[in-house]
């Protein structure tokens, strides 16, 4: 399949597998080898390229589902900086959910000022719900954010709810 219906699998609908295949792919095509190991030199070298200096982040595997994986927000919001002024801006915007429309974020914000203004990737493992992408204000404000939380002692949805409210609020504008 084309690269960018890989990522449309991977980001849209969050396909973990696609994104661990994806890793050993890259490490394979720019270092003769398929291993993570390579796939995650590859993945540093091209997150230092981004601006992130090394101790923003520490890889451990593609699908962020190891608990090893650290990125810092600015991190985050430096690389979506970037990804949005590079030539594949907008393979790479197709590629995440729209708010109140499609992928993991298809009911999220449905009943809200910000669906359809909201192209974001989510993250969840117990205890830690992220939420990282773009929004359009409703004064027409392009927005970058990063929100990750951690740690909490309350439910997942409350969690969710309150970061989909800061979003809303953000899209809303002053």
């Amino acid at each position: 399949a084309p690269r960018s219906q890989i990522l449309e699998a991977l980001n849209k609908d969050s396909h973990n597998l696609h994104a661990e295949m994806l890793l050993r792919e890259v490490g394979l095509r720019r270092r003769n080898v398929g291993s993570v190991e390579a796939g995650i030199e590859e993945m540093r070298d091209f997150l230092e390229e981004t601006g992130l200096s090394p101790w923003e982040f520490y890889l451990s595997d593609a699908s962020g589902l190891s608990r090893k994986n650290l990125v810092s927000p600015a991190g985050t919001v430096r690389l979506l900086r970037a990804m949005n002024d590079s030539e594949h801006r907008q393979v790479w915007l197709n590629s995440l959910p729209v708010g109140g429309e499609d992928g993991t974020l298809d009911w999220r914000f449905s009943r809200s000022l910000a669906k359809g203004r909201v192209r974001a990737k989510t993250g969840t493992l117990s205890h830690v719900t992220a939420l990282a992408g773009y929004a359009t204000a409703l004064d027409g404000r392009e927005l970058t954010f990063a929100v990750f939380v951690n740690n909490f002692g309350v439910s997942t949805s409350y969690v969710r709810n309150l970061l989909d409210e800061m979003i809303v609020e953000a899209v809303s504008g002053p």
